[in-house]
């Protein structure tokens, strides 16, 4: 791995392709049993759409695209952790 969080590998060709990987600082919302509020699922969707989109700021043509992708990512993320099972105690 290189300084810029790339990669390269080589492909059957032998040409050396550059790989791009997902940065390494997203942040875990799952915390035993507490549910992320709509602030950091929002935070974390804006993240990650940002990543994705290869946009930190788009622009005015592509805004209503951007802010619709954080709010279906942020509405999904919420529908998994509702649907996330618990850690349940083992009894014996």
């Amino acid at each position: 791995m290189l300084k810029d969080n790339t990669m390269y590998r080589e492909r059957p060709a032998r040409r050396t392709v550059k790989i791009e990987t997902m940065c390494r600082n997203i942040k875990k919302l799952r915390k035993n049993e507490v549910e992320p509020t709509d602030a950091e699922l929002h935070d974390a969707a804006l993240q990650f759409v940002r990543k994705i989109s290869g946009f930190r700021v788009p622009s005015q043509a592509n805004q209503d695209a951007f802010d619709q992708a954080v709010l279906e990512v942020a509405e999904a993320s919420r529908k998994m952790f509702g649907q996330l099972k618990g850690r349940q105690s083992r009894t014996t």
